[in-house]
């Protein structure tokens, strides 16, 4: 029915496509890309039409597509906080992993709430500072251990693990890292200290 639809709609508008599996003589289904076209012959009308076997292009989006799902669940399941954010300072994506540690309940109420990463986040903002020098000079900065505020106000201890993310012209677009609230250990460290 809906191919014999599409047929109708070369006669009735002049053209169409469609994407169908075509039967073939073992029975076997082939993904097809259809297209169709009037064609006018010694006051006949026809329809000249071009098909073009999708499998490779179905395998490619069926790997792609799993491929993704699997890089999600990792984005969305990892114990560590993951994060994208702009030079400037605003958050582009983070996991839940990332919310928790800061004490939001969700990933976009920390997009949506923490405007200025600098001013809202980093107890030091002069922490900030230094840590977008050393991205820029070192192009990845590991185990770079700060003070947060959460949303509770309350401070905690990160490690951030980062690398730049370049533009087409050579500056600096993104920050992409991953966050662990290390709390706990410096507490620990402080404790044997004392």
């Amino acid at each position: 029915e809906y191919i014999t639809a599409r047929v109708e709609d070369v006669f009735a508008k002049g053209w169409t496509e469609a994407e169908a599996d075509l039967v073939v003589q073992s029975g076997k289904k082939i993904p097809y890309y259809f297209t169709g076209s009037k064609l006018t012959v010694a006051d006949r009308q026809y329809l000249l039409g071009v098909g073009i076997d999708l499998t490779e292009i179905k395998k490619v989006e069926e790997a792609l597509r799993k491929s993704e799902e699997k890089y999600r669940q990792i984005f969305e399941y990892a114990v560590e906080g993951i994060y994208q954010t702009t030079p400037e300072g605003r958050f582009i994506s983070v996991n839940p992993a990332m919310a928790n540690i800061l004490g939001y309940d969700s990933p976009q109420s920390l997009i949506d709430e923490i405007k200025d990463i600098r001013k809202q986040l980093y107890v030091s903002q002069n922490d900030r500072d230094d840590f977008i020098r050393l991205i820029k000079q070192n192009q990845a900065v590991k185990e770079f251990e700060v003070q947060f505020y959460r949303k509770d106000n309350k401070k905690i201890w990160v490690s951030l693990h980062a690398r730049p993310v370049y533009d087409d012209k050579g500056n600096l677009g993104i920050i992409e890292g991953f966050i662990s609230d290390i709390t706990q250990r410096k507490e620990a460290t402080e404790a044997l200290r004392e």
